[in-house]
C-alpha cells in the first residue's frame, strides 16, 4: 500500500508540474502578444533599480579592477576565447535557420581558432578571411515569426525580452558547450570570468546611463533598438527594395517628358533649329526668347 501511495503521489506531482509549465508558457506567449512593448514596466523598474544598485556595489568595481589589472592583449585573448565557445552556439542556430554557408564558415572558424589559435585565444580565422557571425536562439525564434516580444528586465543579467530569455535558456542548456564543461567549479568560474569581461566592455556606457534623464528608458530603448537591428539583419523586409510610396520614375513620367521638350518653329529659310532635350545649347545662343502665343509657358519660340 505504501508503494502505491508513493507512486500515486509522484504521478500527481508530475501532472501538477506539467500544468504549471503549460500555464507559465501560456502566460509568456500572452504577454508576448501584447501591443505595448513594456506592459511589465512597474515590475521591470523595480528589478532595474535592484540591478543598478548591485552593479554599483559589486559588478562595476570588479569590472574596473579587471580593466585596470588585465593588459589589453590578454583581455583581447580572453574575449577571443569566449567568442570561440560562442561560435558553437552560432553554428547550431545557423543550421536551424538553414544558413548552411554561414554554419560551414563557422565550423572552420572553430577548427582554426581551437587548433592554430591555441584554444581560441588568437582569432586566426578572421585573419584567414572567415568573418565572425552572431546568432542565438532568440534570433532563430524571430526568424520563424516570433518578432515582437515583451520587454523583460532579468534580475542580475539585465535587459532582455521574453523571446530572448527563452533563447538564452535554450542556448545554455542545449546549443552550447557550457553544460559539458567539467567540473562544475571550472564551468561556473569560466562563465563568471565571461560576465566580468563583458561588463568591462560596457564601462564606457556607464556615464551615458548615469547622465540620462531616465536611465531605465535609456537602457530599454538601446537594447530594443540593438535587437531590432539584429533581427532586420537576418529577416530583411521584403518591401525594403521597393521604391518609396509616391515616388515616380523621371524617365517614364509624361510630365517630366513635357518639361524637357522644347518647341522651335522653322525659320524663313525652311531650316529647323529645334533640338529636343538640348536646352544648354539654346541658352548659349545669342537669341531672344519670347513666349509663343497659344502655347504653354514651358515652350520656347526662338526668333530667326
Amino acid at each position: 500500500m505504501t508503494d502505491k501511495k508513493i507512486l500515486g503521489k509522484n504521478y500527481f506531482m508530475k501532472i501538477i508540474a506539467k500544468l504549471a509549465r503549460a500555464s507559465f508558457l501560456s502566460l509568456l506567449f500572452t504577454l508576448s502578444a501584447c501591443k505595448t512593448v513594456d506592459p511589465l514596466e512597474p515590475l521591470n523598474r523595480k528589478i532595474f533599480c535592484f540591478n543598478m544598485g548591485l552593479d554599483r556595489v559589486l559588478f562595476r568595481p570588479v569590472a574596473r579592477a579587471y580593466d585596470t589589472i588585465v593588459p589589453a592583449p590578454i583581455a583581447c585573448g580572453i574575449g577571443n576565447f569566449f567568442d570561440n565557445i560562442d561560435d558553437v552556439t552560432n553554428i547550431a542556430n545557423e543550421i536551424l535557420q538553414f544558413k548552411f554557408c554561414d554554419a560551414w564558415s563557422d565550423v572552420w572558424r572553430v577548427a582554426f581558432n581551437t587548433t592554430i589559435g591555441l584554444g581560441g585565444f588568437f582569432d586566426i580565422a578572421t585573419c584567414a578571411g572567415l568573418p565572425k557571425h552572431h546568432q542565438d536562439f532568440g534570433l532563430t525564434l524571430a526568424r520563424y515569426g516570433f518578432v515582437c516580444s515583451t520587454y523583460l528586465m532579468v534580475p542580475f543579467f539585465g535587459p532582455s525580452t521574453i523571446r530572448d530569455s527563452i533563447g538564452w535558456f535554450v542556448d545554455w542548456n542545449y546549443l552550447s558547450v557550457w553544460p559539458y564543461i567539467e567540473p562544475k567549479s571550472l564551468r561556473y568560474g569560466l562563465y563568471g570570468l565571461r560576465l566580468v569581461h563583458k561588463r568591462a566592455l560596457l564601462l564606457p556606457a556607464d556615464k551615458l546611463i548615469d547622465e540620462s534623464i531616465d536611465p531605465y528608458i535609456f537602457v530599454r530603448d538601446a537594447y530594443l533598438q540593438k535587437r531590432e537591428c539584429d533581427i532586420k539583419a537576418i529577416c530583411p523586409c521584403p518591401e525594403s527594395d521597393a521604391p518609396a510610396s509616391g515616388a515616380t520614375d523621371h524617365k517614364t513620367s509624361p510630365a517630366a517628358k513635357d518639361s524637357d521638350d522644347t518647341f522651335v518653329p522653322e525659320d524663313d529659310h525652311g531650316q529647323t533649329s529645334t533640338t529636343a532635350g538640348n536646352k544648354e545649347n539654346n541658352k548659349a545662343a545669342p537669341t531672344s526668347a519670347k513666349p509663343a502665343a497659344g502655347k504653354n509657358s514651358d515652350d520656347t519660340f526662338v526668333e530667326p
